[in-house]
């Protein structure tokens, strides 16, 4: 299975889905049960170890998160008349 395929057709799906004419419901069921296949595959995949679809990047590890959280700035940069707020180069 190429969760990448499967999520820009559960995309494709939806978004049909969203244009649906009232005038049709016929059309509505089949499109319905497309989706819900596709959803239940990629969960499927995903509930057994698969790997994410690129559009849904890749999960941090764990020390990929805290290296970011203990190298971060505060939002925006160093805060104007906080000591503190940005230590120099060599004293972190």
């Amino acid at each position: 299975m190429d969760p990448n395929e499967t999520l820009t057709k559960i995309r494709e799906l939806a978004t049909k889905i969203g244009q649906f004419d009232f005038d049709h419901p016929e059309q509505l069921y089949g499109t319905a049960a497309d989706l819900a296949e596709h959803v239940e595959a990629l969960d499927e995949w995903l509930s057994k170890g698969g790997f994410p679809p690129d559009a849904w990047g890749r999960p941090e590890t764990d020390d990929e998160y805290a290296l970011r959280i203990v190298t971060a700035e505060p939002l925006g940069g160093p805060i104007p008349g906080v000591a503190g707020s940005h230590l120099p180069e060599g004293e972190h």
